[in-house]
């Protein structure tokens, strides 16, 4: 089974984003690219569902001009209409939150990697790269571009957003055909400071393989 995008949303200058119609056992993507006076961490994410989310603190991108990138997942959720309530360190001044919907992924051990850009980090503002173990694997990214090119709506091809931001602030996925390294970008390129976050997901056919003991089998 290979990982699909089902849906996605976003919120701007919000502390709330929701989805609905969201399937049981599905994948949660909670992705943050905000701005504050001083870099504004998530202190905890929850939904309506009761779903648990894990904070990904290697995905943890912090930039100059105060902001933070970070990526929380619900791993095989109870479905319906979902609200996600986020609580940051401080008050944000701007940027976007997402939650995206993902079936197919793996239900107890979704997660494979996460990876972070860090200002300062100047030039065409990028996620992280991200080398993904086999070509079913989903990445995701968001970065915040910190001279507001305008380019928020929009990541360059094979890339595709989640959702269409009300700043400048993407977020997008890529199945990959391969497991060659990956890099989302803005489609507006020319030097600025920025920060991202990625993380890479794994679909249900390629997670662990149970450990079998000496003198036994396993049957299917």
């Amino acid at each position: 089974m290979a990982i699909a995008f089902v849906q996605g949303s976003n919120s701007t200058n919000s502390a709330t984003v929701s989805l609905t119609g969201v399937a049981s056992g599905n994948l949660l993507v909670f992705t943050s690219a905000v701005v504050g006076t001083v870099n504004p961490t998530v202190v905890s994410v929850v939904d309506t569902q009761l779903n648990t989310y894990t904070h990904i603190p290697a995905a943890d991108g912090s930039g100059v001009a105060h902001s933070e990138t970070e990526i929380w997942y619900a791993k095989n959720v109870t479905g319906g209409s979902v609200t996600v309530t986020v609580v940051f360190s401080q008050v944000i001044a701007g940027g976007d939150i997402f939650l995206s919907e993902f079936s197919g992924a793996h239900l107890t051990s979704p997660l494979e990697s996460g990876a972070n850009v860090t200002s300062p980090s100047v030039g065409h503002a990028s996620g992280p790269t991200l080398t993904p173990l086999v070509s079913t694997d989903m990445l995701i990214s968001v970065i915040v571009p910190l001279s507001g090119s305008g380019s928020g709506a929009f990541v360059n091809a094979p890339w595709t957003k989640t959702a269409t931001p009300g700043s400048d602030d993407p977020c997008g996925y890529l199945i990959p055909a391969s497991t060659s390294a990956q890099t989302m970008q803005t489609p507006t390129a020319g030097n600025q400071n920025y920060c991202s976050s990625g993380a890479i997901f794994i679909a249900a056919a390629t997670g662990p393989t149970p450990a079998v003991q000496s003198g036994a089998f396993l049957t299917y």
